[in-house]
């Protein structure tokens, strides 16, 4: 049960750690082709606001779960 526990949090760290790679790689290709004069502006950055924040919040649950198969 033990190691079947810990299989599932390094399967865990790995999606989080490839999800944070892979939204912080479209996040800076969204940053770059978001036009400042568009009329769609503040929802374009509002959307990558968001996705940011996905990011962060992937970042966090991959240390998160580090520090748990630590202990």
């Amino acid at each position: 049960m033990k190691q079947v526990l810990s299989f599932l949090i390094w399967v865990g760290i790995a999606l989080a750690a490839f999800l944070a790679i892979t939204s912080t790689l479209s996040n800076v290709i969204l940053m770059f082709s978001a036009y400042p004069d568009s009329i769609g502006d503040k929802y374009a950055h509002m959307f990558i606001f968001g996705r940011w924040t996905f990011t962060v919040a992937m970042i966090l649950t991959c240390w998160l779960l580090y520090r748990l198969s630590k202990n």
